[in-house]
């Protein structure tokens, strides 16, 4: 039962709030299923009264009930919680209290589920024991959602015999209209045979017959290269695809990528080169990579070398580069906001290796492709 005092502060919108996503946490996750304590952070995103001044009685009125149940014990603040400061200034985090979740539950007619997450799923699976691992590793949280009402939708699509083989489609379909809920889910995607976006890559060609192709990182650069009359480019296929990095070991699957021409009517042999791209037949194209002179451009060589064995570093440009990595010219990593960008040691390519991440490392700076004069190549 709740006394007068917490009855009195339940009255107050924001504590109502409060207490609701902590209910809603609890639908989540039970308490059995939590290694640490319940807790909300107070901040203006959430109650816009500790934040504007046209709701300063308000915040007072929340800051006094919110002690009131402190008192009552339905919240805890952390033992170095700063008590000089409103709860806006600190930050303070307020601790939910197990005691009080069932009486709570009952006051805001809230029913308590007992059940676990793999209670629920075990229940749906019955005796497919493959497909019950499959959901307990990749357990899916929504907030506002149960356990109960997120499973049951699970498996009314599961059920359904209608499944198309997009990962961003079906999660849509499964999820309330949400396309994200499946993403990063791999052994899930992988049992359901769900495959993600697949690349885009724009390709163009500077000559009838395709001896080389040549990746280039930024769309820019693409386009001054694909407008260029530079006889450098003869005979090399241009391409040019965003996200590289993450998207590399699927980009030679026809699953895992599309090819979208701007000329192709001028190639002569485009069929050979697509069925090369797939890995269809035996043909050697040579390929090549140029990117900002940066560790995320050598981090997307790498990334491409998986599937692209021969593949190297287009000295042409990167040699362009280095003469104008200096001082006057260049960039730190700290101007650019790429100060996050990990130091890459060594590489896959003999050029990048020798020429590329020592004058990195001596340098300290970076220079972004876009500098280049195409022309002057």
């Amino acid at each position: 039962m709740l006394n007068n005092s917490i009855n009195k502060a339940l009255m107050n919108e924001s504590i109502k709030n409060i207490i609701n996503k902590f209910l809603d946490k609890l639908d989540q996750k039970s308490f059995k299923e939590r290694s640490n304590t319940l807790s909300i952070f107070l901040h203006d995103k959430v109650f816009i009264e500790l934040s504007d001044p046209s709701y300063n009685e308000a915040e007072l009125e929340l800051e006094e009930e919110i002690r009131i149940l402190e008192k009552e014990g339905v919240f805890s603040f952390p033992s170095n919680s700063k008590e000089l400061f409103s709860f806006i200034e600190s930050k303070k985090k307020v601790i939910f209290n197990e005691k009080f979740e069932v009486a709570l539950r009952e006051y805001f007619n809230r029913t308590i589920n007992n059940s676990t997450y793999e209670d629920i799923l075990e229940k749906y699976c019955d005796k497919d024991s493959e497909l019950f691992r499959v959901l307990k590793i990749n357990k899916f949280a929504i907030p506002s959602k149960s356990n109960d009402e997120i499973i049951k939708k699970l498996f009314i699509w599961i059920n359904s015999d209608k499944k198309s083989s997009s990962q961003k489609q079906e999660s849509a379909r499964c999820f309330w209209a949400m396309s994200k809920v499946f993403d990063d889910k791999n052994e899930f995607n992988n049992y359901f045979n769900l495959l993600p976006l697949a690349i885009h890559l724009t390709i163009h060609a500077k000559n009838k017959v395709i001896k080389d192709i040549l990746f280039i990182e930024n769309l820019d650069t693409f386009n001054s290269c694909c407008d260029s009359s530079n006889n450098v480019f003869d005979n090399i296929l241009l391409v040019y695809s965003s996200g590289y990095k993450t998207s590399a070991k699927r980009i030679r699957e026809r699953a895992g990528s599309k090819m979208f021409f701007e000329n192709s009517e001028i190639i002569e042999n485009k069929d050979e080169f697509i069925s090369w791209f797939y890995k269809e037949n035996d043909l050697d194209f040579k390929a090549y990579i140029w990117s900002d002179l940066d560790y995320a451009g050598i981090g997307i060589l790498n990334s491409l070398k998986v599937n692209f064995t021969n593949l190297e570093a287009w000295k042409i440009a990167f040699e362009a580069m280095h003469k104008n990595l200096n001082n006057d010219l260049a960039h730190s990593a700290k101007m650019a906001f790429k100060d996050k960008q990990k130091e890459i040691i060594v590489s896959s390519c003999f050029y990048t290796n020798n020429k590329s991440i020592p004058n990195l490392k001596e340098k300290d700076l970076f220079l972004d492709q876009e500098f280049i004069d195409i022309n002057l190549l």
